[in-house]
Parts: C-alpha cells; sequence; structure tokens
C-alpha cells in the first residue's frame, strides 16, 4: 500500500513539475549543439551527443502518437507507459540498442481519454546500472 501511495505522490509530483516547466527541456546537455538537443549534424548525419526524450507528437492525440528518444551510447532501452496511478500500461521497448534516434508509435485505442506519463530508461549494458531516466506526460482525448 505504501509503494502505490508513493507512486501516486511521484506521478502527481511529476505532473505539477512539468506543467510548471512546459517550455523548458527535462534533459540539459553541458555543450550547446546545433539543435539544442543534443545533437549534431556533420555531413548532413546526424551524432547524438547526449540522452533526450522529446515530447510527444501530437499531443494531445487520438489514438496514435509518435514518441522519439535520442540515445549518445549503447544501452539496455526501457519505454514504458503508465496511467496516472502509477499502473503500467504498455511496455513500448525493452531491448538493448546502439546510439541514435529513434521513434515510436503509441495506440491507446484501447485505453480511455486522460493523462498518461511516458518514462525512458537506459541502463548500461555491462553492469545495468541506470544511466539516464526522463518522463513526459502525454494526453489522450477520445
Amino acid at each position: 500500500m505504501k509503494q502505490i501511495f508513493t507512486k501516486i505522490t511521484l506521478f502527481l509530483l511529476l505532473i505539477i513539475f512539468s506543467t510548471s516547466f512546459a517550455q523548458s527541456s527535462p534533459v540539459k546537455s553541458n555543450e550547446v549543439n546545433s539543435d539544442g538537443n543534443g545533437a549534431t549534424l556533420t555531413n548532413g548525419k546526424q551524432i547524438v551527443t547526449d540522452y533526450h526524450l522529446y515530447q510527444n507528437y501530437p499531443n494531445p492525440f487520438n489514438p496514435q502518437t509518435r514518441i522519439t528518444y535520442s540515445l549518445k551510447a549503447k544501452g539496455l532501452v526501457q519505454l514504458n507507459v503508465y496511467n496516472i496511478l502509477g499502473q503500467l500500461v504498455c511496455k513500448l521497448v525493452n531491448a538493448s540498442q546502439e546510439a541514435g534516434t529513434y521513434s515510436v508509435t503509441f495506440d491507446g485505442t484501447n485505453l480511455i481519454s486522460g493523462i498518461y506519463v511516458y518514462e525512458l530508461k537506459v541502463l548500461s549494458p555491462s553492469d545495468y546500472t541506470n544511466n539516464f531516466t526522463a518522463s513526459r506526460k502525454l494526453i489522450l482525448i477520445k
């Protein structure tokens, strides 16, 4: 029961925090790059220099939206969607991936309207320690 209360509290704080800073990125890079999001263009190719979880598009959505993220190094990637109560709704990605930018389509056809949270975790492939975690909210309107 305590774990459920803790998850609910964390998700509510996440929503309050992300609403307060809706214009700012949750991931800040130490260096300024050409696109401001941890990626640099070289000879027409994108080289990812930081981890980044982008806001889904479109948002609000019905019934599908696209979630994009960038990885600066190889890692075990977990991309999950949770409801406002902190319950796992969908596992979108659970695989080892190389550095680069990836995009996943989330289909909310079988879900009710509401606010959901998607979370990206990147674990080191050698010892499974957490390299990066970020989350954002998405809104399903039917």
